[in-house]
């Protein structure tokens, strides 16, 4: 039998963006700071928001593996237990 990978954890991920926003927020009022640093936040931010996509299809693919299998394994469990009554 052959496992559906579960995907790593995004909550990392989703505590950078949440960082990563905060620093634009506070970059973006000092005058010092070029827009291309901003559109560079801007670009890490996506990447990141990127693996979250990612590990959801995965997680998404997965647990229908894994639904598909439980329902299987319950139908085969009545079987038996029909078949021994």
């Amino acid at each position: 039998m052959i496992k559906k990978p579960i995907p790593p954890l995004t909550c990392s991920h989703i505590d950078r963006i949440e960082e990563l926003i905060s620093s634009i927020i506070n970059l973006s009022t000092d005058p010092e700071i070029s827009r291309n640093i901003l559109g560079l936040y801007k670009d890490i931010i996506i990447a990141e928001l990127e693996l979250v996509r990612l590990s959801n299809d995965e997680l998404r693919i997965a647990s229908a593996h894994w639904y598909k299998k439980a329902k299987l394994f319950k139908h085969m469990a009545e079987k038996l237990r029909n078949e021994r009554k």
